[in-house]
């Protein structure tokens, strides 16, 4: 069995260092942030738009969306662009409630 924190310690532990992590966290944050900002300046459009609409189609018509997906990583397509186009697509899944 392996140790876990409980609730109270792991609040006791954000109590005593706030101020570490959250600079940690907003200097990751901006810095994805940029690193996603650019990414998306300096893809080449039209083999984005190209990927994206052909990973739409292939899902659309039920096929093996491997190779297009890695077109649209190819692309610097992001995975919530994925996600987000797949999820227009398909659905989200809503896990039934069982009693």
């Amino acid at each position: 069995m392996s140790p876990t924190l409980t609730a109270d310690a792991t609040a006791a532990f954000d109590m005593a260092y706030p101020s570490i992590f959250a600079r940690i966290a907003a200097r990751v944050c901006a810095r994805h942030l940029d690193r996603l900002v650019r990414v998306r300046a300096e893809r080449d459009a039209d083999a984005h738009a190209r990927a994206m609409n052909r990973l739409r189609a292939d899902a659309a018509d039920g096929e093996n969306l491997m190779p297009a997906i890695v077109a649209a990583v190819e692309a610097y397509a992001t995975i919530g662009e994925m996600c987000n186009l797949l999820r227009r697509q398909y659905g989200e899944y809503r896990e039934p409630l069982a009693v």
